[in-house]
């Protein structure tokens, strides 16, 4: 698909956007001029033209500044949040976006929306995994928000449609006597997995008793209820494949 403007970096991006059909290239630096039926535009600094761009195509956005526990929801309910990386964010399309920076904020647009704490109802908290809750009139049955985002999801369900499905607001996994993967209903013990350090302390903060642990193996040979440990979730499962075939080969384990 042709465009009618590219913004390149160097000589070899110029070049591409030569090929790909431009009819502007935009540039920060003098280039050799092979194909005189497209017009060059030399800037002093191309991230500055990209923010001016910006600034016009973002005009009529809601501009959304979060604070950082709000934001890190955001994300993980796939909320569109902007990359800080200007090169990125001038194509976003959507009506609004969620940002936890003031400063790249302002330099994108004035229609800035200041997110704030709104009031919720929490109906029935089954377990710190799930919750029915009332938010403006509007009933979530069993739904997944950890404790640690209810007020976050609030706020956000205020500003914006949330799709409830697929929730993957934590990361954890529920082990039964074995050290087995298994679903909730035939769990041990569970494992929370977290390496944001914001939501790492919020949680320490929100669950009693709490195990704190890194170490796949020692954390198969302690007992406890509920452990909390930065690192990935994916990085436990594989350590578990290779302990049940090392079981299976006759390892030690």
């Amino acid at each position: 698909m042709k465009a009618c403007a590219f913004f390149a970096y160097d000589k070899k991006q110029a070049s591409i956007a030569a090929l790909q059909g431009a009819y502007v290239i935009i540039v920060q630096e003098e280039i050799k001029i092979d194909d005189f039926d497209i017009s060059y535009l030399l800037v002093d600094d191309l991230d500055k033209a990209l923010f001016r761009l910006a600034r016009m195509l973002f005009i009529e956005k809601k501009l959304v500044l979060l604070n950082e526990i709000d934001f890190i929801c955001a994300k993980r309910l796939r909320l569109n949040t902007l990359s800080l990386d200007i090169k990125k964010d001038v194509l976003n399309n959507e009506e609004i976006v969620f940002c936890n920076n003031l400063e790249y904020l302002n330099k994108l647009g004035a229609n800035i929306v200041y997110a704030k704490n709104v009031n919720y109802k929490q109906i029935k908290n089954s377990s710190f995994f799930y919750q029915d809750l009332m938010l403006d009139d509007k009933f979530f049955q069993n739904i997944f928000v950890p404790q640690i985002f209810t007020q976050s999801f609030a706020n956000l369900n205020a500003l914006t449609n949330i799709n409830i499905k697929d929730l993957e607001l934590l990361d954890f996994v529920f082990l039964n006597d074995f050290n087995q993967s298994t679903n909730f209903g035939q769990a041990r013990r569970v494992i929370i997995f977290e390496e944001e350090q914001i939501v790492y302390e919020e949680l320490q903060k929100a669950l009693k008793n709490v195990f704190l642990c890194d170490d796949f193996k020692n954390i198969l040979e302690n007992n406890f209820n509920i452990c909390l440990c930065k690192n990935k979730k994916n990085n436990f499962l594989d350590f578990l494949n290779t302990l049940n075939v090392e079981n299976k080969d006759g390892g030690l384990w």
